[in-house]
């Protein structure tokens, strides 16, 4: 705990910051993946077994990323790891076109979603982790909510316009990659 006289507002500053880039980075990928799975040519069926793979990675990895942040100390370095990683293998996706068997464009998407998530463990759990101890620092635990704020905030920013860039304006589906990697490279510069 450090001194009553002590800003928190350069800390608290910084987290928030990092909320809003990984939440902005969530956006990116979170809702929209299907409309790039479909321009890849896959069905429904593919796609739910694409995210049912990612679903059973991000069991194990969650844990293990968790323990590695703990074990460490450093989970500001682990989240730095985690998404730098995770956007590398969400980023080889865009060459999923150059694959011309239909099924071997499934199994590379397959592979690149198991891959993404195990990387991208739970880089939530570490930011919140570095959220609750700048918190505890401070004596000021009851403020967690105004930091997590602004990840909600670039959420719900991202969604709407990444739509309307996409549906209206007829945005390519590479700029969710070229959006992907900048959001992630804030998250992990804050």
């Amino acid at each position: 705990v450090v001194s009553e006289n002590m800003d928190h507002r350069p800390a608290f500053f910084a987290i928030s910051l990092c909320y809003f880039f990984l939440f902005l980075y969530y956006s990116f990928f979170a809702r929209f993946m299907v409309l790039v799975y479909e321009s890849y040519g896959l069905d429904a069926r593919e796609i739910g077994l694409i995210v049912l793979l990612g679903i059973f990675a991000s069991i194990p990895a969650s844990s293990f990323w968790g323990v590695v942040a703990d074990r460490t100390g450093r989970r500001k370095l682990v989240l730095a790891f985690c998404l730098t990683t995770a956007t590398a293998f969400q980023t080889l996706l865009w060459f999923t076109p150059q694959i011309a068997s239909h099924n071997q464009r499934v199994a590379y998407c397959c592979v690149l979603s198991v891959a993404f998530t195990m990387a991208r463990g739970n880089d939530y759990g570490q930011l919140r982790g570095m959220a609750m101890r700048t918190l505890a620092r401070f004596n000021r635990q009851n403020a967690f909510g105004s930091l997590r704020l602004w990840g909600a905030v670039s959420w719900g920013i991202a969604h709407p316009l990444l739509g309307y860039m996409l549906d209206v304006e007829h945005g390519g589906l590479q700029f969710l990659f070229v959006g992907n990697i900048i959001a992630a490279a804030m998250a992990v510069t804050c």
